[in-house]
Parts: C-alpha cells; structure tokens; sequence
C-alpha cells in the first residue's frame, strides 16, 4: 500500500514543482521549448518531460540558478533507473554539466 501512496506524491511534487521551474526558463529557452515542455507536463507525461529538459540543460548549456538546479536535482532523482528514457538514466553525468549561475 505505500508504493501507491508514494508514488501519488512522486506525482504531485513533479506537477507542484516541476512546472514551476520550467515556466522560470521562460526567456533563457525558445517559447517551442517552453510549449513542448509544459505540454508534456500538463498531459502527465513525467518521463519524455524530464528526458527533454536534462536533454536542453545539457545540450544547450543555459544558465540556471542553484535553486533551479537543486529542484531539477531533487527531482530527478525521485525516478528509479534504469528508464526508458536515456537522459534520466545518465541524470548524473547531466546534473554534472548543468550551468549553474548565481542570479
């Protein structure tokens, strides 16, 4: 019975917090980035959302803050590996080239 409940806050904190942080990337990403992401945020789709944003945080090496890191981070890191999704599973080696700048 845990694993469900668990799982329903894994939910919750990605919609709470993950839409949040990519709506602050607003002007440091292209507005089709921006609608790709919170489409796939808004359909649920956690998986392909998080594998697009490590895929543009490490490919396209725009600045963060560290608080946008350490949500990315926390975040991230409530996905149990391996994924199907190549990003997420190589989360450390993304984490590990994210751009972080102070404000």
């Amino acid at each position: 019975m845990s694993e469900p409940v668990a799982r329903h806050d894994r939910l919750v904190r990605f919609h709470e917090e993950a839409l949040p942080l990519v709506a602050g990337l607003a002007g440091r990403i292209s507005d089709d980035d921006l609608d790709s992401l919170e489409g796939l945020g808004e359909a649920g789709e956690w998986g392909f959302f998080f594998d697009e944003l490590s895929a543009l945080l490490h490919r396209s090496r725009i600045g963060i803050t560290p608080a946008e890191r350490d949500v990315f981070v926390d975040l991230i890191g409530l996905f149990t590996l391996p994924t199907g999704h190549d990003f997420i599973n190589d989360r450390d080696e993304v984490v590990a080239s994210l751009n972080v700048r102070e404000p």
